[in-house]
């Protein structure tokens, strides 16, 4: 591929005619492709961000009319000169008058990380940008699991409460303070301030309280000094959980031997409860065992019989 410049030169340098001009055609041939502008950006997801190409002669000098393809291959989306976007991840782009070629980035919004571009055009070695997509400004404080638990008095929820601190879009940001704050009655946590991390993300383990029923635990991102807040932020979520009492067994399951006009030895479980002394009933016993108790305050312990 080939480009053409024209100029005018004085008859003194080149004496063809006396006082006429003549011109010269000057053939350029594209001896190489380099990256001029948006290499190594890093951004907030939706950015946009303008990437550029020359394609010089063996002098440096640019050179116009020369076809450069640009190659997106994920987190973003290419622009043709005019701002629109592509419905393809590549678009082809002509040299100006200075031999650059230029697209129109928009950067993702949900797919954070670095990714490539490649320019290329034929003959010539192609090149490859590299692009950061980075979350945008703290927007929201979202709950992620451990909401609507069921658990016992005293004890500490099975699952820990996950919250995640995310931009516009849902992506997480980290270094966010998410404040847990919870009444007494209600139980407690290891510590009231944790900072997100691992993808915005901020976990606690909730020690239900003394009483018997439903309980709540707020999380909230207060204003900090190093974090921007949009005029529209979500700040405040709230956990649920349910604390009820438990009775447990020393076990689930007694094997007695048969023995031909023989009884089987009585056998026995324990009762207990990590939340003290409670009352308890058998039921559903069948006829052909006794318990030593039916009904009785925990610990206790039960013989059980065969008939």
């Amino acid at each position: 591929v080939t480009g053409v410049q024209t100029c005018a030169l004085p008859i003194s340098d080149y004496p063809i005619l006396p006082g006429a001009a003549a011109t010269l055609t000057v053939k350029q041939t594209p001896a190489s492709l380099t990256k001029t502008a948006g290499d190594g950006t890093k951004a907030a997801a939706a950015s946009r961000v303008v990437f550029s190409a020359a394609v010089t002669d063996a002098n440096g000098q640019g050179i116009a009319g020369i076809s450069v393809l640009f190659t997106l291959s994920n987190g973003a989306t290419l622009s043709d000169s005019t701002g629109t976007p592509t419905v393809v991840p590549n678009v082809t782009v002509t040299t100006d008058s200075t031999g650059t070629a230029s697209v129109l980035v928009t950067f993702g919004t949900t797919q954070l990380g670095t990714f490539p571009i490649t320019a290329s055009t034929a003959g010539l070695a192609p090149v490859t940008f590299t692009f950061t997509v980075t979350p945008g400004l703290y927007n929201q404080l979202l709950i992620v699991s451990g909401n609507h638990q069921t658990g016992v008095v005293g004890m500490a929820l099975a699952s820990p409460l996950v919250v995640k601190a995310a931009d516009s879009f849902g992506n997480g940001i980290d270094g966010i303070d998410v404040t847990f704050s919870i009444t007494p009655s209600a139980g407690s946590i290891p510590t009231s301030i944790v900072t997100t991390t691992g993808g915005g993300l901020a976990s606690i383990v909730w020690t239900l309280g003394p009483l018997v029923g439903p309980s709540s635990l707020a999380a909230s991102v207060k204003s900090q000094p190093a974090v921007q807040f949009p005029a529209s932020t979500t700040s405040n979520v709230t956990f649920t959980a349910t604390a009820g009492l438990t009775l447990t067994l020393s076990t689930t399951q007694l094997t007695f031997s048969a023995i031909l006009n023989n009884t089987p030895a009585q056998q026995s479980f324990t009762i207990s409860s990590p939340n003290g002394s409670l009352n308890w009933t058998a039921s559903n016993v069948p006829s052909w065992l006794t318990l030593s108790a039916n009904s009785g305050t925990s610990p206790s312990t039960v013989g059980v019989s065969i008939n």
